[in-house]
Protein backbone atom coordinates (compact mmCIF):
# COMPACT_ATOMS: atom_id res chain seq x y z
CA UNK A 1 0.00 0.00 0.00
CA UNK A 2 0.86 3.68 -0.16
CA UNK A 3 1.50 3.41 3.82
CA UNK A 4 3.60 0.33 4.22
CA UNK A 5 5.16 0.60 1.05
CA UNK A 6 5.48 -1.37 -2.18
CA UNK A 7 7.43 -4.47 -3.16
CA UNK A 8 10.71 -3.45 -4.92
CA UNK A 9 11.03 -6.81 -6.42
CA UNK A 10 9.20 -9.80 -6.88
CA UNK A 11 9.10 -13.25 -8.66
CA UNK A 12 7.60 -17.02 -8.72
CA UNK A 13 9.54 -20.10 -7.47
CA UNK A 14 8.33 -23.03 -6.20
CA UNK A 15 4.28 -22.55 -6.36
CA UNK A 16 4.83 -19.07 -4.50
CA UNK A 17 5.41 -15.42 -5.10
CA UNK A 18 8.36 -13.72 -3.56
CA UNK A 19 8.24 -10.41 -2.72
CA UNK A 20 11.42 -8.38 -1.26
CA UNK A 21 11.64 -5.33 0.55
CA UNK A 22 9.08 -3.05 1.21
CA UNK A 23 9.84 0.74 2.51
CA UNK A 24 9.05 -0.41 6.11
CA UNK A 25 11.03 -3.55 6.13
CA UNK A 26 13.65 -3.33 3.42
CA UNK A 27 15.59 -6.30 4.60
CA UNK A 28 12.17 -8.67 4.62
CA UNK A 29 11.35 -11.73 2.13
CA UNK A 30 7.34 -12.85 1.77
CA UNK A 31 6.26 -15.78 0.28
CA UNK A 32 3.07 -16.17 -0.42
CA UNK A 33 0.88 -19.51 0.26
CA UNK A 34 1.73 -22.18 -2.06
CA UNK A 35 -0.20 -21.72 -5.21
CA UNK A 36 -2.08 -18.77 -3.64
CA UNK A 37 -0.13 -16.03 -4.81
CA UNK A 38 -2.08 -13.33 -2.87
CA UNK A 39 -2.13 -14.89 -0.01
CA UNK A 40 0.48 -14.21 2.65
CA UNK A 41 -1.39 -14.80 5.60
CA UNK A 42 0.90 -16.92 8.49
CA UNK A 43 -1.07 -18.66 10.40
CA UNK A 44 -0.21 -22.34 12.09
CA UNK A 45 3.79 -22.37 10.30
CA UNK A 46 2.26 -25.37 8.33
CA UNK A 47 4.37 -26.04 5.44
CA UNK A 48 2.07 -24.76 2.78
CA UNK A 49 1.33 -21.20 4.30
CA UNK A 50 2.69 -18.05 3.73
CA UNK A 51 6.44 -17.33 5.00
CA UNK A 52 8.06 -13.83 6.10
CA UNK A 53 12.01 -13.61 6.71
CA UNK A 54 13.97 -10.87 7.68
CA UNK A 55 17.51 -11.09 6.73
CA UNK A 56 19.45 -10.71 10.01
CA UNK A 57 23.60 -9.91 9.55
CA UNK A 58 25.93 -7.58 10.47
CA UNK A 59 24.96 -5.07 7.88
CA UNK A 60 21.76 -3.27 6.46
CA UNK A 61 21.42 -5.44 3.81
CA UNK A 62 18.52 -3.47 1.67
CA UNK A 63 16.89 -5.66 -0.90
CA UNK A 64 17.36 -5.23 -4.38
CA UNK A 65 16.14 -7.81 -6.52
CA UNK A 66 14.95 -11.25 -6.05
CA UNK A 67 15.71 -13.97 -8.56
CA UNK A 68 14.85 -17.20 -9.56
CA UNK A 69 17.25 -19.04 -10.35
CA UNK A 70 18.85 -22.47 -9.69
CA UNK A 71 18.06 -21.88 -5.69
CA UNK A 72 16.03 -18.67 -4.48
CA UNK A 73 18.73 -15.95 -4.70
CA UNK A 74 18.91 -12.50 -3.18
CA UNK A 75 20.63 -9.40 -4.30
CA UNK A 76 20.64 -7.14 -1.10
CA UNK A 77 22.81 -3.75 -1.02
CA UNK A 78 25.65 -5.73 1.30
CA UNK A 79 25.76 -9.19 0.26
CA UNK A 80 24.46 -11.89 -2.36
CA UNK A 81 22.18 -14.70 -0.26
CA UNK A 82 20.33 -17.78 -1.27
CA UNK A 83 17.53 -20.15 0.02
CA UNK A 84 19.08 -23.61 -0.28
CA UNK A 85 16.60 -25.68 1.28
CA UNK A 86 14.08 -27.58 -0.92
CA UNK A 87 11.13 -27.04 -0.77
CA UNK A 88 11.49 -24.00 1.15
CA UNK A 89 8.78 -24.22 4.52
CA UNK A 90 8.29 -21.52 7.22
CA UNK A 91 10.05 -23.95 9.33
CA UNK A 92 13.26 -24.65 6.85
CA UNK A 93 13.82 -21.21 5.09
CA UNK A 94 17.28 -20.05 5.77
CA UNK A 95 18.20 -16.94 3.77
CA UNK A 96 22.34 -18.42 3.72
CA UNK A 97 25.14 -14.95 2.59
CA UNK A 98 27.02 -16.66 -0.06
CA UNK A 99 29.18 -13.03 -1.51
CA UNK A 100 29.45 -9.80 -0.47
CA UNK A 101 29.82 -7.72 -3.30
CA UNK A 102 26.32 -5.66 -2.91
CA UNK A 103 24.31 -4.77 -5.47
CA UNK A 104 22.99 -1.76 -7.51
CA UNK A 105 19.68 -0.63 -7.88
CA UNK A 106 19.49 -2.84 -11.48
CA UNK A 107 17.78 -5.64 -12.04
CA UNK A 108 20.25 -8.66 -12.33
CA UNK A 109 20.05 -11.05 -15.81
CA UNK A 110 19.93 -14.70 -16.22
CA UNK A 111 23.22 -15.03 -18.80
CA UNK A 112 23.15 -19.08 -19.60
CA UNK A 113 22.58 -19.75 -15.45
CA UNK A 114 24.97 -17.26 -14.27
CA UNK A 115 22.61 -14.11 -12.99
CA UNK A 116 24.76 -11.07 -14.35
CA UNK A 117 24.65 -7.73 -11.86
CA UNK A 118 26.18 -4.66 -11.00
CA UNK A 119 28.21 -3.99 -7.91
CA UNK A 120 26.90 -1.40 -5.58
CA UNK A 121 30.04 0.60 -6.32
CA UNK A 122 28.51 0.63 -10.17
CA UNK A 123 31.65 -0.40 -11.65
CA UNK A 124 31.74 -3.79 -12.15
CA UNK A 125 29.95 -6.58 -13.45
CA UNK A 126 29.78 -9.90 -11.51
CA UNK A 127 28.29 -13.58 -12.49
CA UNK A 128 26.64 -14.85 -10.01
CA UNK A 129 27.08 -18.76 -10.30
CA UNK A 130 26.65 -22.29 -8.34
CA UNK A 131 30.13 -23.76 -6.91
CA UNK A 132 29.69 -27.79 -6.66
CA UNK A 133 33.76 -27.69 -5.32
CA UNK A 134 32.55 -24.86 -2.74
CA UNK A 135 29.25 -26.00 -2.21
CA UNK A 136 27.83 -21.91 -2.37
CA UNK A 137 27.62 -19.21 -4.85
CA UNK A 138 30.35 -17.98 -6.03
CA UNK A 139 31.06 -14.34 -8.06
CA UNK A 140 33.65 -14.09 -11.10
CA UNK A 141 34.15 -10.69 -12.33
CA UNK A 142 33.21 -10.69 -15.90
CA UNK A 143 34.39 -6.56 -16.95
CA UNK A 144 37.92 -7.09 -15.57
CA UNK A 145 39.54 -6.20 -18.75
CA UNK A 146 36.80 -3.09 -19.61
CA UNK A 147 35.62 -1.62 -16.11
CA UNK A 148 36.44 1.59 -17.33
CA UNK A 149 33.34 0.67 -19.84
CA UNK A 150 31.09 0.58 -16.31
CA UNK A 151 29.97 3.79 -14.93
CA UNK A 152 27.26 4.05 -12.56
CA UNK A 153 24.75 2.10 -14.97
CA UNK A 154 21.15 3.01 -14.60
CA UNK A 155 19.52 -0.08 -16.36
CA UNK A 156 20.70 -3.31 -17.63
CA UNK A 157 18.84 -5.69 -20.42
CA UNK A 158 19.72 -9.07 -22.02
CA UNK A 159 19.11 -9.98 -25.98
CA UNK A 160 19.29 -13.58 -25.82
CA UNK A 161 20.90 -16.33 -28.74
CA UNK A 162 19.30 -17.36 -31.82
CA UNK A 163 19.30 -19.99 -33.95
CA UNK A 164 21.62 -17.98 -36.47
CA UNK A 165 23.52 -16.21 -33.79
CA UNK A 166 25.02 -18.23 -30.45
CA UNK A 167 26.23 -15.32 -28.13
CA UNK A 168 23.99 -13.72 -25.48
CA UNK A 169 24.50 -9.82 -25.82
CA UNK A 170 24.10 -7.91 -22.46
CA UNK A 171 23.52 -4.65 -22.90
CA UNK A 172 24.53 -2.03 -20.04
CA UNK A 173 22.84 2.06 -19.80
CA UNK A 174 25.28 3.89 -18.21
CA UNK A 175 24.04 7.33 -15.96
CA UNK A 176 26.06 9.83 -18.62
CA UNK A 177 24.31 8.24 -21.44
CA UNK A 178 27.20 5.54 -22.67
CA UNK A 179 26.36 2.58 -23.04
CA UNK A 180 28.87 -1.20 -22.58
CA UNK A 181 28.10 -4.54 -24.62
CA UNK A 182 28.98 -7.77 -23.14
CA UNK A 183 29.09 -10.73 -25.68
CA UNK A 184 29.39 -13.62 -24.16
CA UNK A 185 29.00 -18.00 -25.05
CA UNK A 186 29.33 -19.06 -21.33
CA UNK A 187 31.38 -21.92 -21.97
CA UNK A 188 34.12 -20.06 -23.73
Amino acid sequence: SSVRGYPKTACFFESRLWIGGTKGKTQSLFGSKTGAFFDFDIDDGDDDEGIFATISSRNLNEIIDVFPGRNLQIFTSGAEFSVSAKPITPSSIDLSPQTSHGSSYIEVQDVSGATMFIDRNGKTLHGFTYSFNEDSYITTDKSVLSSNLIRQPVDMALLTGTQSEDANWLFIVNSDGGAAVLNTLRSQ
